[in-house]
């Protein structure tokens, strides 16, 4: 069954919501943790090793922390053993591309190509990404610029350097 790109979208999105809506949930119930559990800690998820009073060991690959058992959460991946309803899976985009050419396009059909470009280029894990759309008479880089600059995951975006295309290509860091 081929999955169309704004369902594959659709999906992601109501999954993490649903796992966002998991952690908190669980969060108000599970405060007895383990020895062996996987907790996350800030934005780092390691494993308990040791439990005394109200503070727990945690590794994380190596590095052994002290931590309030308070400050921990649960991990998404012990989550998911615990809730195994949730199942989300995508293909892969065919593209394997840094670079997308928009010459010659109208400019809606431009924006469009670039959405789901930029939309591959997150999933994917690029920082980076190079976007040819030419000079004409402007109208396609303008509208390219306006896109990128209301773009959320867009960080920043300039010019190529002359010897990639100048004026008429963008880079766009995400």
């Amino acid at each position: 069954m081929k999955t169309t790109f704004t369902t594959l979208i659709l999906k992601i999105s109501f999954g993490i919501y649903y796992l966002k809506f998991l952690t908190k949930k669980n969060q108000k119930q599970k405060k007895n943790y383990k020895i062996g559990d996987e907790v996350r800690y800030r934005s780092k998820i390691g494993t308990i090793i040791e439990i005394k009073s109200q503070r727990a060991k945690i590794d994380f690959n190596g590095i052994t922390l002290n931590i309030k058992v308070s400050e921990l959460k649960p991990s998404i991946k012990s989550l998911k053993e615990q809730q195994n309803k949730i199942q989300i899976s995508f293909e892969q985009p065919k593209e394997q591309f840094l670079r997308l050419d928009l010459h010659g396009l109208r400019k809606e059909e431009a924006i469009e190509k670039l959405d789901y470009f930029l939309s591959n280029a997150l999933i994917q894990g690029w920082d980076e990404v190079y976007v040819t759309h030419g000079i004409g008479q402007g109208i396609l880089a303008k509208a390219v610029t306006d896109f990128l600059k209301k773009h959320p995951r867009v960080k920043a975006f300039m010019d190529a350097p002359p010897n990639m295309g100048g004026v008429g290509a963008k880079i766009v860091q995400l």
